[in-house]
């Protein structure tokens, strides 16, 4: 018998066949059921917003038979394709699409909807230049919607641009569905002043429209201006949703404001917001991150059920809080639970046996990840490279592991080297970064304090040179603490506070009590050549260091010390605080750009491992 050709008819048709004992369960008696255009809609929509892929084949059948389904009923060919689009099945949908002998706008917006829900978003912006071309269609609010849509998700900023400019001229840019698309493409785009020139020229903007900007914003960095456009949500009177929550809990984590995040916990509280997982994973995280862990776990125990989603930020949190003991037995008990991790929650438990330099549990992690299935998973590759310092095996782990891995995997690598003292592996893994990303300044510092701690100062040199020559610059160590409401901004060696002559009498004052107590400078810190008595003076007036001689000058005895440093905290400072913490009976909190470091009575929460 001769093969037939692949066709959809013919295959839905044979699927007619197949399937004929289900449409007595549907009751679908073909010349009744159907005989209604109405009814045919209702029941493809019903079939594609069910995703019921196999009930949708016979519906489609059932047209076939009673030529229903010809390439001039162009209703329920619309029909078909958003069915065939929602179940995953674009090119049948392109196939029926093509085979339209009339179509109308839904047609395209159809087609064009199917191609960004299945991943295809190039797909997207060639439909829409031949649009206009083939059929003259003048593009609709939809249309314009979904390839603003696509230009957000494959970053073309230049077509979205031109299609902003399709949305003014056709004066669809009052259309909320729209203007929320417009907005997501240039905060996708990272173009936040395009975002916000939309926000600031057409009004009455949405909660979808603000969570767009919010987002945008927090994640390029514009926080205070995130923060404007919160309280310009409470002035115009918008009601927030669980993603404005999130957002702006993620704000108060980089702003590492405790007070705001508590009061807009109240505020969930107050108005009996639903808690989702998305909502509390962004409370305990923003509270751990606050070095908060205790009301973090306050929150997680309030929540009705857990799933692996906040399992996973509690661990976090008691990891990055220094808690490795209790974020391993936590991880025990979530078992106990029945929850079953996910890469996630392996990465945070190996970095969790890595803090712990607990070599038995980190192979007893690594094996239940590799017996899961996560092996591959880049984001658990990074975990393992830090456990105990493992270094020559993590790197033939990266490399005979099929993964591509990515720059943050080869930087946690180096990063490792650093906390090790590998020297060798570290500048061989610098230079595969670098080839990677040739910008990123802290390869070049990582790599710099290398050579200065192995005394190599014409290495030293050669990096600065490097970076002179790519003007690839250092961002300056900033380090800032809050006292009554009023933020303190130092950097090291700063003599503008106006109360800097105090400040300086208090640290040196501090690092003479420490001496006894065994305290020498940690001059392989100083990336410079010079004698030693410099190299202590360049020490000893870090931002960090200068912060809390501030707070212990303004701050009750019983008072936390709480700074916040934008860099990894050096050696030198965090030998120095672990005893200033003991000859002055004070917690001082630090959270640089690594972890919360909790000092108290000369031992901190990290156990020395950041």
């Amino acid at each position: 018998m001769r093969k037939l050709p692949p066709n959809t008819k013919l295959q839905t048709a044979v699927q007619l066949r197949r399937a004929s004992h289900q449409r007595h369960a549907f009751s679908i008696q073909t010349e009744s059921s159907l005989s209604s255009l109405d009814d045919t809609v209702k029941l493809l929509k019903i079939s594609a917003d069910t995703k019921n892929l196999g009930f949708g084949k016979i519906i489609h059948a059932l047209l076939i038979v009673t030529n229903q389904a010809t390439p001039y009923h162009v209703i329920q060919t619309n029909s078909l394709i958003n069915l065939y689009s929602k179940c995953g099945q674009i090119k049948i949908a392109r196939q029926l699409f093509d085979e339209m002998r009339e179509r109308n706008v839904v047609s395209w917006s159809g087609l064009m909807a199917g191609y960004l829900h299945n991943g295809f978003p190039l797909e997207v912006l060639r439909l829409f230049k031949t649009m206009a071309l083939v059929d003259d269609f003048r593009p609709n609010e939809y249309v314009l919607a979904t390839v603003l849509s696509s230009c957000a998700d494959c970053g073309s900023i230049v077509e979205g641009m031109q299609c902003h400019g399709h949305v003014l001229k056709s004066g669809l840019v009052f259309h909320q569905y729209v203007k929320n698309a417009v907005t997501y493409m240039y905060t996708t785009c990272s173009d936040v002043e395009g975002a916000m020139k939309v926000l600031n020229s057409v009004p009455g903007s949405d909660v979808y429209t603000f969570n767009s900007i919010i987002k945008g914003l927090v994640e390029h960095g514009y926080l205070t201006e995130a923060l404007e456009v919160v309280g310009r949500m409470a002035k115009e009177c918008v009601t927030w949703d669980s993603v404005t929550y999130v957002s702006v809990f993620g704000l108060c984590t980089d702003l590492k404001d405790l007070k705001l995040g508590l009061q807009v916990h109240n505020q969930i509280v107050k108005t009996n917001v639903e808690f989702d997982e998305f909502v509390g994973s962004a409370v305990i995280d923003m509270y751990g991150k606050c070095g908060e862990i205790s009301i973090a776990r306050n929150v997680f125990d309030g929540l009705q059920s857990h799933n692996v989603v906040l399992w996973t930020a509690l661990l976090a949190a008691y990891l990055q809080n220094g808690c490795f003991e209790e974020a391993l037995k936590l991880f025990f008990h979530m078992e106990l639970e029945g929850v079953k991790p996910n890469e996630y929650t392996f990465a945070v438990l190996l970095n969790s046996c890595a803090g712990l330099s607990a070599l038995g549990h980190g192979n007893s992690v690594h094996a239940r990840a590799e017996k899961s299935g996560l092996k591959q998973y880049i984001i658990v590759g990074n975990a393992l490279i830090n456990i105990v310092g493992l270094l020559e095996q993590a790197e033939n782990f990266m490399r005979s592991n099929p993964v591509k891995w990515d720059v943050v995997a080869w930087r946690t690598l180096l990063s490792a080297c650093h906390v090790h003292r590998n020297y060798r592996l570290g500048k061989h893994v610098a230079e595969i970064v670098l080839r990677m990303d040739p910008e990123d300044v802290g390869a070049y510092i990582l790599l710099s304090n290398m050579h200065a701690k192995a005394k190599r100062w014409d290495g030293v040199a050669r990096i600065r040179k490097l970076m002179r020559e790519r003007i690839v610059k250092k961002e300056p160590g900033v380090s800032w603490i809050e006292i009554r409401t009023h933020t303190h901004v130092f950097v090291s060696d700063d003599n503008k506070h106006p109360e800097f002559s105090q400040i300086y009498e208090k640290v040196r004052e501090l690092l003479a009590d420490i001496k006894p107590l065994g305290y020498a400078p940690n001059t392989a810190a100083v990336l410079h050549d010079v004698e030693e008595e410099q190299k202590e003076d360049y020490l000893s007036y870090h931002s960090e260091k200068l912060a809390i001689a501030y707070g212990l000058i303004k701050t009750p005895s019983e008072a936390p010390i709480r700074v916040i440093k934008n860099l990894r905290m050096c050696d030198d400072c965090h030998s120095a605080v672990k005893l200033i913490s003991k000859v002055t009976n004070r917690v001082i909190i630090v959270r640089d750009v690594n972890r919360f470091h909790c000092f108290r009575d000369g031992c901190c929460s990290c156990g020395g491992y950041w």
